[in-house]
């Protein structure tokens, strides 16, 4: 009896210490392990990104809401072209074609498809030279086939100037075929383009800030 219960004491004592070499070896293998790479850094919310506008139909008459759709893609290593990639924000207009479009949206992933920067334009010239630009493009498709319906761009109703939103990956300047563009801080800027002689540059956003609709013809 007196054997069979020391026996007994001393079986619970080598599991306790079997499971705590266990546990011990599981530790050090974890420590072991090369730690998980790390995640893409997401870049803090900009207020500022948020554009609120609404469309203003020129020589057409206002179109149904159900018969276009609102995109914004981008055009990738220049500020003239056709966008080099898909619509990353969403942009619902609403009934009074009001709309809100909110940068933040994708910009992990207009980071991932900036490309080299060759102006179509000639007389452009960029400093430092590797600076990745982009321009946002909105437009008015056609909700079933995608195509263009029209020219859009972004006007200053105050001057009824037009605007281009660029943006820029670090602080660069771009000068040459009209423009003198010089961006201090990596993100977006307005840029204006007044009547010639004047050079296109950076402004401030418009208190009141319109996407003019230029359609291909009259509905």
């Amino acid at each position: 009896m007196g054997n069979g219960r020391k026996f007994f004491v001393l079986n619970n004592r080598s599991r306790l210490g079997l499971f705590a070499l266990l546990g011990c070896c599981l530790l050090a293998a974890a420590c072991g392990q090369p730690d998980p790479p790390p995640t893409q850094a997401v870049t803090p919310y900009r207020a500022d990104w948020v554009i609120k506008s609404r469309i203003d139909f020129r020589r057409s008459y206002p179109l149904p809401l159900e018969s276009f759709s609102l995109s914004v893609p981008f055009r990738t290593g220049s500020i003239y072209g056709n966008p080099t990639s898909g619509s990353f924000p969403d942009a619902v207009v609403r009934a009074n074609y009001r709309f809100k479009i909110d940068l933040n949206q994708g910009h992990n992933v207009l980071l991932s498809s900036l490309v080299e920067t060759r102006f179509v334009s000639s007389g452009l010239r960029v400093e430092p030279v590797d600076t990745r630009i982009a321009r946002v493009s909105p437009a008015l498709t056609d909700p079933d086939e995608g195509s263009s319906l029209g020219i859009t761009n972004w006007v200053n109703p105050a001057t009824d100037h037009t605007l281009m939103l660029l943006y820029f990956d670090r602080p660069a300047r771009v000068t040459g075929d009209r423009y003198d563009i010089e961006v201090t801080e990596p993100g977006y800027v307005w840029v204006e383009k007044p009547p010639s002689p004047a050079l296109g540059h950076v402004v401030p956003k418009p208190n009141d800030l319109v996407l003019a609709f230029f359609p291909k013809r009259n509905p």
